[in-house]
């Protein structure tokens, strides 16, 4: 079987999208030829082989509207076209526009992994291009059933949907002795009071949120790791509140650096306020650690990853005393902490390992080549739950 996924980019850039594709690309590559064409950042395109994928990166000019102008893409997908399935993953504009050129002999996924929220015209776009695919595709892929009926879009495609959670690679945040000691040493300079924010610092994550919950909270620190157009912004709040002091800004960090900093914590929180955060696989990656997180009840799969009083807690969007409440339980209650990890351990290895979603997905894959044409079960079992 000869597999094309379609996406945006590819780690080492980090993203929801950009893990998933790695994720279920290495998965399959040990028994297919996988080929995963995304863009790169830079103007020159790379071709090259990463843990057996094939990975082609389209050089782009740069954006507008948040879409990659990137001239080669067309040619490059015409190129790699003639595979028996092609998985598109959305939002990306470029992409669903070569995928109105896939041959008919190929199988069509398409895995829709955030409405677009914030741009209106991009949104639009976005709209009227997926539609257009809906009546070519055989499959259409959430995250979670809650998101695909809260969706305005994909909720029209519930006819030929398929539920598939993303998954990591859960040995990829196993404490070993190296990071065991990293964490060690996080928690000597900054305290044994930590919580823990990862992430992009773009507005639908709560970050605000969240500081003005530190300021009521005396005695914690957060450690934020990630970087984006809001840092500037929210070292000012936390500056205005007078938690700078008990605040570190991380920035980007490799992959060990982040998994030390989830050992290392109390919980993560993930305050999130828009649906733009469609599922939250920070959430995925504290659990792995075996940690507590604290979501937000938005309309979204956020609040399916991490069940409320089951592996932490869910509080309201934007409600400050209600996140500084949750936090300040975690924080006095090591039994309670200890009992959420551990429940937080299982469920990500219940639903959210690279093995299960690779599973689910190459299932998926040759039931279609089989020809088969009824509507996909949702995953691991869980029916409607998900």
């Amino acid at each position: 079987m000869r597999i094309l996924q379609v996406g945006k980019y590819y780690p080492p850039v980090d993203g929801g999208i950009e893990n998933n594709v790695r994720a279920l690309s290495v998965g399959l590559a040990s028994r297919y030829e996988v080929t995963a064409l995304v863009f790169n950042t830079a103007r020159r395109t790379t071709d090259e082989l990463i843990e057996g994928v094939r990975v082609v990166r389209v050089g782009t000019l740069g954006k507008i509207l948040s879409t990659e102008m990137a001239p080669g893409f067309l040619p490059w997908f015409r190129r790699l076209m003639h595979a028996d399935v092609i998985h598109l993953h959305t939002p990306n504009p470029i992409g669903e526009l070569a995928c109105l050129l896939a041959p008919a002999r190929a199988r069509l996924l398409i895995t829709y992994h955030s409405d677009v929220v914030k741009q209106r015209l991009l949104g639009k776009a976005n709209r009227i291009l997926l539609h257009r695919l809906k009546r070519r595709a055989d499959r259409v892929i959430a995250y979670t059933q809650r998101y695909l009926e809260t969706s305005p879009v994909i909720r029209h495609y519930e006819a030929k949907s398929a539920i598939i959670p993303h998954g990591v690679e859960l040995t990829e945040f196993e404490a070993t002795p190296a990071i065991l000691e990293r964490a060690r040493q996080l928690r000597l300079a900054h305290g044994s009071r930590l919580a823990l924010f990862v992430g992009r610092l773009v507005y639908y994550k709560g970050v605000d949120v969240l500081l003005r919950a530190i300021a009521k909270l005396d005695g914690v620190r957060l450690m934020i790791v990630g970087d984006g157009p809001m840092r500037s912004e929210l070292e000012t709040l936390a500056r205005q509140l007078g938690v700078m002091d008990r605040t570190i800004m991380i920035g980007r960090a490799s992959h060990a650096e982040k998994v030390a900093c989830y050992h290392a914590c109390d919980f993560l929180v993930l305050p999130a306020t828009h649906r733009s955060e469609a599922f939250g696989q920070v959430q995925v990656e504290a659990l792995a650690c075996g940690k507590p997180v604290i979501c937000t009840n938005i309309d979204s799969g956020v609040p399916f990853v991490s069940r409320h009083e089951e592996t932490g807690f869910v509080v309201e969007p934007m409600d400050v005393d209600g996140l500084a409440a949750a936090m300040r339980k975690l924080f006095d209650d090591t039994a309670l902490r200890e009992r959420f990890g551990a429940a937080g351990r299982r469920r990500a290895e219940a639903l959210f390992s690279r093995e299960v979603m690779v599973r689910d997905s190459l299932a998926l894959y040759e039931d279609l080549l089989r020809g088969r044409t009824s509507a996909a079960p949702a995953s691991n079992g869980s029916g409607g739950a998900l």
